[in-house]
């Protein structure tokens, strides 16, 4: 189980750009290796799956 204590100091440029490229295969990772909780990663991929919203927006954003 994942030990959820947060920084006492603020995140510093070089980290928040660490934490933006991170991709949902990445938080996967980190929950698989108990830094991050499953659950938090399952709602954010499951919601990112099922909202007609997204499904949208990356259907006409798609540069592929």
């Amino acid at each position: 189980m994942f030990n959820e204590t947060y920084a006492k100091t603020e995140a510093s440029d070089e980290h928040i750009e660490k934490v933006c490229r991170l991709s949902i295969a990445d938080l996967f990772e980190l929950a698989d290796n108990d830094f991050i909780s499953h659950d938090m990663v399952n709602d954010i991929y499951y919601k990112l799956l099922d909202l007609e919203s997204v499904r949208k927006h990356l259907e006409v954003n798609n540069n592929d």
